[in-house]
């Protein structure tokens, strides 16, 4: 793979990351949350050692009833097509 195609590719991850950041908007009624990717941990026997709270990294973005019509607007292509 030459430099330009890895350059392309890492354009096109951040593109995407970008572009899912922006749908979950509407899906989270109208809040933005930043990605987590560890929600607990937990030892061997499946006990809990540490929980991590999604709340605190929550800021509202748009309406919710503007993020509800979107939601619904989006689910209509899907059904109706």
């Amino acid at each position: 793979m030459n430099t330009h195609s890895v350059r392309r590719q890492k354009h096109s991850e951040k593109y995407q990351v970008i572009l899912r950041a922006a749908i979950k908007v509407f899906a989270g009624r109208g809040f933005s949350t930043r990605p987590w990717y560890i929600s607990r941990i937990e030892d061997r026997n499946g006990n809990v050692i540490k929980r991590f709270d999604y709340s605190v990294n929550r800021k509202e973005a748009i309406n919710e009833i503007t993020a509800y019509k979107m939601v619904r607007m989006m689910q209509g292509t899907v059904d109706i097509g």
